[in-house]
Formats: structure tokens, sequence, C-alpha cells
């Protein structure tokens, strides 16, 4: 299966993984898991370092997408035909974060699961989202 990992759970597998439940491991385990990350991802990781609200622990962002390729992480791009289309994802009142938004919408148009922590995203579950925690 493809899954497409959450901007904190490869944060998470490179810094704590103990912050991981045992179901989102097994799969980052599992050599059968086809695993991805987004380039949204990395644009919310490097907002975030030069805002001085995250910290890498050592890793500059182009290391850090070093490391997860070579942990056979894929890179998903972000395409214009993508990005224009994401209007469609329903408007959910306590949920309008762009980057979790087109990550979300990233993983329903791509028939990924996606990896996350985050309950907010259980809402997105009527628009075709399948998560997991």
């Amino acid at each position: 299966m493809k899954y497409l990992a959450d901007t904190h759970i490869l944060l998470w597998f490179a810094t704590d993984i103990a912050q991981l439940s045992k179901k989102i491991t097994s799969i980052l385990d599992d050599d059968e898991s086809i695993l991805y990350f987004s380039a949204a991802s990395f644009w919310e990781i490097s907002i975030k370092l030069s805002l001085g609200k995250l910290d890498l622990r050592g890793y500059r962002p182009e290391e850090f997408r070093q490391f997860l390729l070579e942990q056979t992480f894929r890179e998903l791009a972000i395409d214009a035909e993508l990005a224009t289309s994401v209007y469609r994802l329903s408007v959910k009142d306590n949920h309008r974060d762009p980057i979790d938004r087109l990550l979300i919408w990233q993983a329903i148009q791509g028939h990924f699961a996606l990896l996350s922590a985050d309950h907010k995203f259980d809402q997105y579950k009527t628009d075709g989202l399948k998560l997991i925690h």
C-alpha cells in the first residue's frame, strides 16, 4: 500500500521515534509499505525553521530530505493541477491550515493512506481520506 507521511510523522521518524504510534511504526518498518513525503512538508519545515519554530536537531532541510530518501521514502511533487484543485476539498470550521489541506488533498487525489497523529484530519474521511493514526 502507498502511504503519505504528514510532516510531524517525518520529524518524529528522524528525531523522536517514540512519539509514533505502534501502528504507524509497524507500517514504517514493513518492507511492503511504499512510503512517500510531500514537497509541501519541506515547504512547512523550511518556513518553521526560518521563523525559529522548529529544531531539526542538527539537520538542514536538504540533509533531512536526503536522510528520508536513504530510508526508502519517495518524494512526491506538487504540480499546478493538484494545487489548483485543492479548493474542492471541503472547508472545516476548526481546520484551515493550508499546508495540512494540501497534504490531505494530495493523499486523497493520489490514493494514499495518510499517516498522521492529527485527529483534526478525521473529519476529512467523509471526503475520501484514508487516515492512519
